[in-house]
């Protein structure tokens, strides 16, 4: 994606127009970030961010960039399929679960940044205290990063019971799955510059626990609107 923005900006500077970049760094170490900013600065007139810990990860980098960077929170969804009328019942009957049983969700790829080593040591926490209890991880291993999938259900297995941590894989009924959750928790072990997988549960007015990191203190009060604890610290993601 940053080569496709380099070379639009590019093409767009050459053809004497206006260019504008959108930018989310989650992913970049400070060097990459640092040279990306550096094209951009002669060939973009506009840089988007969507949250301000990108906002600020560029302007600390690269303080002459602060005029032409605007922050634009990211809420492209329909609101309309998040609603606190859906009923999650299918996805309990699917999975046999029973209607008082929490459930406590994690929806995201399985890659490890995304955190998942850490959701599922503190499930196994949390089991030895409370054996009512279901975690569901959604989300399909990515192209590129089998290996990481493959130690992330490993771990799984050799902590928790299959009736206890259910892989579910990719799912599009998103909505039904939030329903059935009492929790769902984002903990990424980066710095996620905007994750909706926070936004869309809190949508239909669901606790959400995420980690202190990125652009999630920005999408949760602590304390109020969820709960925020310590990136890749799964004793205080437990607790």
């Amino acid at each position: 994606n940053e080569i496709n923005d380099q070379i639009g900006g590019i093409v767009a500077r050459l053809c004497r127009i206006g260019s504008v970049c959108h930018i989310r760094s989650g992913g970049l170490k400070k060097y990459q970030l640092f040279i990306l900013l550096c094209t951009l600065k002669i060939i973009v007139d506009c840089i988007v961010v969507p949250s301000r810990s990108v906002q600020y990860s560029i302007i600390t980098l690269m303080p002459t960039l602060k005029e032409r960077t605007f922050l634009i929170y990211e809420q492209v969804f329909d609101f309309n399929e998040f609603n606190h009328e859906i009923s999650g019942s299918i996805f309990r009957r699917e999975n046999k679960i029973c209607s008082v049983t929490p459930i406590i969700v994690l929806v995201s790829k399985l890659i490890i940044k995304k955190g998942h080593e850490c959701f599922i040591k503190a499930a196994e926490i949390v089991y030895r205290d409370i054996k009512n209890i279901v975690f569901v991880i959604v989300g399909d291993k990515l192209s590129g990063f089998e290996s990481e999938a493959k130690s992330i259900l490993s771990l799984g297995t050799a902590l928790l019971p299959s009736s206890v941590l259910k892989f579910v894989g990719y799912r599009k009924d998103l909505p039904v799955i939030y329903a059935a959750a009492d929790i769902v928790v984002h903990c990424p072990i980066y710095s996620d510059p905007y994750p909706t997988v926070v936004i869309l549960p809190m949508l239909m007015g669901k606790p959400v626990i995420g980690s202190k990191i990125g652009g999630i203190p920005e999408q949760i009060i602590d304390g109020k609107t969820g709960i925020l604890v310590p990136a890749n610290d799964h004793i205080a993601l437990s607790s």
